[in-house]
């Protein structure tokens, strides 16, 4: 711990307020969270059985990782037309933002976000 702790402060890495706003959100509390949003920005609308195929994940677990996303307004998420037990994913707006923004920015894009949805 010390060691890490004295790196931090050596080379002046010490987390801001927008990476800890990131980790309050829900972004980066779940392991997989910017791997769904990579692929869906890459594959586009995916179920939620191929997504867990995909990234090789328990069930469960991308459940939970796409209520978070979904809690922040990252991710769209709809019943299929043809199959009632299915579900559509699809990137909202500010999911194809995050996907195509650099982690950096993250804060700031959801703090802009957030501020938007508060406007009556």
């Amino acid at each position: 711990r010390e060691s890490t702790q004295s790196l931090r402060k050596e080379e002046g890495r010490i987390p801001p307020k927008a990476l800890r706003f990131v980790l309050e959100s829900g972004l980066m509390r779940r392991r997989y969270a910017v791997a769904v949003l990579l692929a869906l920005h890459a594959e586009g609308t995916m179920g939620a059985t191929r997504l867990t195929r995909e990234l090789r994940a328990h069930p469960a677990t991308i459940a939970a990782t796409l209520r978070e996303l979904r809690a922040i307004g990252a991710i769209d998420v709809s019943a299929r037309r043809n199959d009632r037990r299915g579900v559509d994913i699809r990137l909202s707006v500010l999911g194809m933002e995050l996907a195509e923004s650099p982690p950096c920015r993250w804060g700031r894009t959801l703090s802009k976000w957030r501020m938007l949805r508060a406007r009556p």
